[in-house]
């Protein structure tokens, strides 16, 4: 009866370290998975600031522009006019 214990004991403590190993190897896999979620979210997030902030620049230069061509429309009519 003895070696059926020792026989038993031994099995369960193997298949219980080989359990969890596989248990570890799992969530390291999840783990990794979500860490490579999270840096595209935050890639994503990154190029659509810098799509924004070069949208508000282009807004922002085009604008300015539009403002110099009006003054130099009023001066040109008021010279024209003058």
């Amino acid at each position: 009866m003895t070696d059926w214990t020792a026989i038993v004991g031994s099995v369960t403590t193997l298949l219980g370290g080989l359990g969890g190993y596989w248990l570890a190897g799992r969530n390291d896999d999840n783990r990794d998975q979500q860490a490579a979620a999270r840096e595209e979210a935050a890639r994503r997030e990154s190029f659509a600031e810098r799509l924004e902030e070069d949208r508000h620049t282009f807004q922002r230069d085009t604008l300015l522009e539009l403002q110099d061509e009006l003054q130099r429309l009023v001066r040109n009519t008021a010279q024209i006019s003058l």
